[in-house]
């Protein structure tokens, strides 16, 4: 162990844990500010080493790493610094000889409630591969799990480390609000033999002794659809033919006792804040454009819920990291964090080497006119046929309907052999399948999906446009009224999605970026909306400072 003193700007990489002799860019004045007591916020380009934060970290004291993927907990913690992960109990099989073939520990039979004391019950508990999973977890120096099976965990969450890192952190705050927040459907209350649903709503024209009385309300359905929940899982618990006869009850009794942990966890969250969003009854739940009845109860921020998930003692250190933070009061603001301190990374590549062009295409919203679609295909068209025929690219759209549209008009410009759009409803891995073989049969083809503004690599892309700007859908009234309580939040999580849009293509390698003699790619804004809006404040600096107008 390194003292705490140690000051990682005059000490090697391989005293904190790491593979390697030297700092990259940066790294080590992160590392610096990532382990003060606290709340840190870290923003650090794609490529910069912010992994290596955690792991420096666990030099010191005990660090839990959480992202929000099983996937990024093994390529990026597991993987390269060998943290020792935590999965979710579905992830390892179930042993006990009277479970179904392939049976994981989410079909456990020894549940918490009724007849059986948990999963410690089993006479096979020593055998349990997520038990051991779980005490390899509490025992290890460094460990990493996924920011639902923490907020599911109390047990974990009583046994704190020195230090907590949060990676892509940007996301938190629609992680908590979805985890505190429910929706029962029609097809829910009659599956589970829950009581109607009660006439409610609260907004912001309500009074103070509405809202205590619409809460009660709430409240008070939720006891008995628990109790119906509880009676369910009894019933299916104590069939004779619960076992190994009929699968399918293990399967619903698991599911009711996961919806039944969620109604909890939505009933002691209406004890925090006055900023829910409730509707009860008739016409409440949308889904394809209809309104049937339901139940929504969602907090409008998580401000008085996400420290009582994330831990913000100023005896240790909380730390949340991304590449695309933006503006970090508004962020702070939104999870009650009153004071932290921050520390930006500049970009390894200058924004000369990365341009985002705007293009000066007319505002693509709800308004726009027909001949504005019809300039904007033009701008984007005008703007391809510059560069190169054999580069490939992406087109982001934000609904299905609008690539065939899309792909349509831009074919009167002379592109229709290059675009092509996947059918509407195909999974993103199958469409990144179809994509990868008709970008080898057709050199220089465009893809036009609503599908990859995130998680996408394009590493075999040139070209990146942002048809139309991602604006959270204002179609639901709880994201209204999310936007009514908070426009800047509105306007941050537009820029977040905008910033990971503009990244696909540009990976952090060398290749990818622009120099004086050669010009690796094009990245393009063809909706006047984002500038129009404010959004572009939103963005993190290295971005904001990346712009530039191209009058095409």
């Amino acid at each position: 162990m390194v003292s705490i003193h140690t000051d990682p700007l005059t000490t090697n990489p391989r005293e904190w844990g790491l593979g390697h002799d030297n700092w990259r860019a940066g790294q080590a004045a992160s590392l610096a500010a990532a382990i003060q007591p606290g709340v840190n916020f870290i923003e650090a380009p794609t490529g910069s080493g912010k992994t290596a934060l955690a792991c420096g970290a666990g030099e010191l004291d005990r660090v839990v790493a959480m992202c929000r993927t099983k996937v990024l907990q093994q390529e990026n913690y597991a993987g390269e610094y060998d943290f020792t992960p935590i999965y979710g109990k579905g992830n390892y099989p179930c042993r006990h000889p009277d479970a179904e073939p392939y049976a994981t520990c989410t079909d456990c039979l020894f549940t918490k409630r009724g007849k059986n004391s948990g999963m410690g019950a089993c006479d096979y508990a020593r055998e349990c591969e997520y038990l051991i999973a779980k005490a390899r977890f509490f025992r290890a120096q460094r460990a990493t799990c996924n920011y639902a099976y923490w907020m599911s965990s109390p047990g974990i969450r009583k046994k704190p480390p020195q230090y907590l890192f949060l990676d892509e952190c940007h996301q938190l705050t629609n992680l908590v609000l979805e985890w505190v927040g429910i929706t029962i459907t029609q097809e829910d209350r009659y599956k589970w033999g829950f009581p109607p649903f009660p006439k409610a709503r609260l907004n912001k024209a309500i009074s103070l002794a509405g809202a205590v009385r619409v809460e009660g309300v709430i409240n008070n359905w939720i006891d008995n659809a628990s109790r119906a929940l509880e009676l369910r899982m009894s019933e299916l618990q104590n069939s004779e033919v619960y076992r190994r006869e009929s699968p399918e009850n293990v399967k619903l009794a698991r599911e009711a006792e996961r919806l039944l942990v969620k109604l909890e966890t939505v009933q002691e969250a209406l004890l925090y804040g006055d900023d829910w969003f409730i509707e009860s009854g008739p016409g409440t739940v949308q889904r394809g454009g209809k309104f049937s009845s339901g139940l929504v109860a969602r907090p409008l921020t998580p401000k008085a819920h996400f420290g009582r998930f994330f831990s913000t003692d100023p005896e240790r250190t909380l730390t949340l990291m991304s590449a695309t933070i933006g503006r970090m009061d508004v962020l702070a603001s939104q999870l009650g964090i009153s004071e932290f301190s921050s520390h930006v990374v500049p970009p390894r590549f200058g924004p000369e080497r990365q341009p985002v062009y705007d293009i000066g295409a007319p505002k693509m919203g709800r308004a726009a006119k027909p001949s504005a679609y019809l300039e904007q295909a033009r701008l984007i068209a005008k703007a391809i046929h510059s560069a190169p025929k054999t580069w490939s690219g992406i087109i982001h759209v934000t609904r299905w309907k609008e690539t065939k549209l899309l792909a349509d008009r831009l074919a009167k410009h002379g592109l229709g052999d290059r675009v092509w759009t996947p059918t509407p409803g195909w999974s993103t891995n199958y469409q990144v399948k179809m994509w990868d073989q008709r970008r080898r049969r057709v050199p220089g083809s465009l893809i036009i999906t609503p599908s990859f503004f995130e998680g996408y690599n394009g590493l075999d892309e040139e070209m990146c446009f942002i048809a139309k700007c991602p604006f959270p859908y204002l179609g639901s009234r709880y994201n209204r009224a999310r936007k009514d309580a908070d426009g800047k939040q509105y306007l941050q999580e537009t820029a977040w999605d905008l910033e990971q849009a503009t990244g696909r293509t540009r990976r952090g390698r060398e290749i990818d970026y622009d120099t004086p003699e050669r010009k690796a790619g094009l990245v393009v804004i063809a909706d006047g909306s984002a500038r129009a809006r404010g959004v572009f404040k939103y963005l993190s600096q290295a971005k904001q400072d990346s712009i530039v107008k191209w009058d095409l």
